[in-house]
């Protein structure tokens, strides 16, 4: 069973790993949420904003310009 510590660290990376997809063009919210293991788009909505302090909308908004071209992405992040 996962320890409340071992959440806190798995929604950590998979907040991470978010921005990142986010970041990149043409990732909407519902395929980063699913591409990151969230339960539902709510859910990810809810983690992100703890981790990060603004919604995914807002994220996108704010780094849009900052796109991350896929060979920096870690390779097992990386989600085609």
């Amino acid at each position: 069973y996962p320890t409340r510590r071992s959440s806190y660290l798995l929604n950590r990376l998979r907040v991470e790993h978010a921005k990142l997809l986010l970041r990149q063009e043409g990732r909407t919210v519902a395929f980063v949420s699913d591409a990151c293991g969230f339960s539902s788009g709510n859910y990810f909505a809810r983690v992100f904003r703890q981790f990060s302090g603004m919604s995914p909308v807002e994220y996108v908004r704010a780094n849009r310009g900052e796109a991350v071209p896929p060979e920096d992405l870690p390779g097992a992040l990386y989600v085609l």
